[in-house]
């Protein structure tokens, strides 16, 4: 004990000599104070705070830093780092509710007093700090949206056209929050989302694409991008950027995600597939004819999509999608064919076989006798071929018992006799527009 307070002794001596040999009166020293003895004051008080700082006595700390913020807030602005440092180590050691809430208090103030001096820096100016103060009133406030609106709001309006992004994905996450416990309304989470949103994208940074992504499937995933306000939100932006090719696409995607369809979902694909003719924009039209039950052009556009899309998978899934629309519209000639599609360009899709098999159920009207006898050998062929590659549970159960009900409806083996055939033998199916080929099963 005795030899630490000799040392500490011998500190301020050395302090206390390196200070009197100063000129406080040179205009290096203005920004400690307006008198000499006021300088060298606040000079003493700078060097004590570097100590505390740095044997990280938090509490002398603080209380010089507080007295130099008091009479002589130009030091510096390692005055304010080393003041953010104090009072988040104060936030983290605090031991009641009370002491914390006021170690916070103080951080902010440390904020506002930086910005007040150095504002203008070119770099670390009022867009930093306020950018700073907003992501920490988010941290250690997490609950006072109004604040952490107002707070951040403050950031993105000094920054101008080169936002904090970490800033930007931590507000919004604390939107949806929000949004989610009830504490803000729709229209504030959609007008906070326009606003984060150009701001993001009006930023040079090589990020922004990422930040943009994960606010994006924030906004999808809080329930508030609704059909009706996607509309509310979007078409406005439409109207007055009807050119704008990333909006446009950027709308017809979320429209998609939620199932919406409508006036305003069709003008919008309309309007990507005028900007930009892709298989996307037009798979997308063809949903929209779809729900419309407008068929023809459904139609058209999914055989667009089929014919530009690139990657076999994917045509094999439009065409999928095409054929289950052509149920749907109890036109079995067109489900035949774009099953057809499906199987030809991934024929270990076990749906495109099973639509195919159910695209022949419907045409067995057509057929009568032994050819619908033999038809029906068509249909199981295809059900058979969507089991070996299906295995989605439900899916493999529906197909299972509809195996299970078909052989009632094959020939006799008599029947088969008659004929001159055999078991087993191929057979051409041909009956209206259903044909294929198939092997001869009887029900015995």
């Amino acid at each position: 004990m005795k030899f630490k307070l000799l040392s500490l002794v011998a500190i301020l001596m050395a302090s206390a000599g390196v200070a009197s040999a100063q000129d406080y009166n040179s205009p290096e020293f203005e920004k400690y104070g307006a008198t000499a003895e006021e300088r060298k004051e606040n000079a003493l008080k700078y060097n004590f705070l570097g100590d505390a700082y740095r044997q990280k006595d938090w509490a002398l700390a603080s209380k010089y830093l507080n007295e130099l913020l008091q009479d002589a807030p130009g030091i510096g602005q390692n005055l304010y780092i080393m003041g953010g440092t104090i009072y988040k180590n104060k936030i983290a050691t605090s031991r009641t509710k009370e002491e914390r809430l006021k170690s916070i208090d103080s951080l902010l103030i440390v904020y506002d007093k930086r910005a007040e001096q150095f504002g203008d820096h070119p770099t670390r100016g009022r867009s930093y700090i306020y950018s700073e103060k907003a992501k920490d009133f988010i941290n250690y406030r997490p609950s006072e949206i109004n604040d952490i609106i107002k707070h951040t709001t403050a950031a993105i309006e000094a920054s101008g056209n080169n936002p904090d992004l970490d800033l930007a994905q931590a507000y919004f996450n604390a939107l949806v929050q929000a949004y989610r416990d009830d504490e803000i309304e729709t229209v504030i989470l959609l007008n906070e989302y326009d606003k984060i949103s150009n701001a993001v994208a009006a930023s040079s940074s090589q990020h922004k694409a990422d930040v943009t992504g994960v606010i994006d499937q924030l906004f999808v995933q809080s329930g508030a991008a609704t059909c009706e306000n996607l509309e509310i939100i979007f078409k406005p932006q439409i109207e007055s950027d009807p050119e704008n090719l990333a909006l446009v696409s950027k709308v017809a995607r979320y429209l998609s995600r939620n199932n919406c369809n409508g006036d305003f979902s069709a003008a919008i694909s309309h309007k990507l597939y005028q900007l930009d003719p892709t298989a996307e924009s037009a798979f997308v039209i063809a949903g929209n004819y779809a729900d419309s039950k407008q068929y023809d052009e459904a139609y058209k556009y999914y055989d667009e999509a089929i014919e530009m899309a690139s990657e076999a998978d994917t045509k094999a899934n439009y065409a999928i999608r095409a054929s289950s629309v052509a149920l749907i519209a109890q036109n079995g000639r067109k489900a035949a064919d774009y099953a057809r599609k499906a199987i030809a360009n991934n024929s270990e899709n076990g749906l495109g076989h099973f639509l195919l098999a159910q695209a022949y159920a419907t045409g067995l009207s057509q057929c009568s006798g032994f050819e619908r006898q033999m038809a029906a050998c068509l249909v199981y062929d295809q059900m058979v071929n969507a089991r070996n590659h299906v295995t989605d549970a439900d899916q493999l159960e529906t197909i299972n018992k509809a195996i299970a009900s078909y052989p009632s409806y094959f020939p006799s083996a008599e029947e088969v006799f008659f004929r001159t055939l055999s078991k087993g033998d191929s057979y051409t199916v041909s009956c209206g527009w259903l044909t294929g080929t198939t092997t001869i099963r009887t029900k015995n």
